[in-house]
């Protein structure tokens, strides 16, 4: 499960082949509270190779909706359920709704 397409990393390098994997995601049911880290390699060899990534970003679900959806919409036992999905695919589904991720495909 990842995503990929074309991005500009922090250095200026655009690779048309990117590779987003969610690596960690903490989820805290008591302050209703999530936080997804995504690492973003060359691409999907890079990945699969253990090499470091060329940037690390980090996403956070709150009660509050932001540019990302309420942690309840995405994470409560009720949308989980509803959905039949797990955590993670849940995670991938609102970050693929983000600008930064327009065009970027589930591989």
């Amino acid at each position: 499960m990842a995503l990929q397409g074309s991005t500009t990393d922090s250095r200026g390098i655009t690779s048309a082949s990117s590779y987003a994997k969610v690596v960690a995601l903490r989820i805290d049911y008591n302050s209703k509270k999530a936080l997804a880290q995504v690492n973003i390699y060359h691409d999907s060899t890079a990945s699969a190779n253990d090499k470091e990534p060329v940037e690390v970003r980090n996403y956070m679900w709150t009660s509050v909706a932001g540019d990302l959806d309420t942690f309840d919409n995405v994470f409560g036992i009720a949308a989980l359920d509803a959905v039949s999905k797990n955590p993670v695919q849940q995670a991938y589904d609102d970050i693929k709704t983000l600008a930064e991720f327009s065009g970027w495909t589930d591989v």
